[in-house]
């Protein structure tokens, strides 16, 4: 059990799911769409691009989280531990709009 679903956080990791980890971008927002929830992800030049084509077509999602892979590195030695102290404090103080927000961690 990771440290975020010990605290409380219904938090799924793409890597980890079988099925997730198989998907296109594209598909991956359209799961978290259909269940509500907001992604996390280093890959801003994709997302930011697909995000802004799904507000363009007027689709709504429940927020993105971009992680700047140079801040937390895979390769760190305190990776993961930085990413989800910084995780857990952005869980806490969830955004008061319920869609469509976007918070960087750089």
């Amino acid at each position: 059990m990771s440290r975020l679903h010990r605290a409380g956080y219904d938090v799924i990791a793409a890597a980890d799911d079988p099925v997730l980890v198989t998907l296109a971008d594209e598909e991956l927002l359209g799961v978290a769409v259909g269940e509500g929830r907001a992604i996390a992800t280093g890959n801003a030049r994709d997302f930011d691009r697909i995000m802004r084509a799904s507000a363009v077509a007027g689709e709504h999602h429940a927020g993105v989280i971009f992680v700047s892979p140079c801040r937390f590195h895979r390769g760190s030695s305190a990776h993961p531990t930085s990413l989800v102290a910084v995780l857990e404090a952005t869980l806490s103080d969830p955004p008061r709009q319920a869609q469509d927000w976007i918070r960087w961690l750089a």
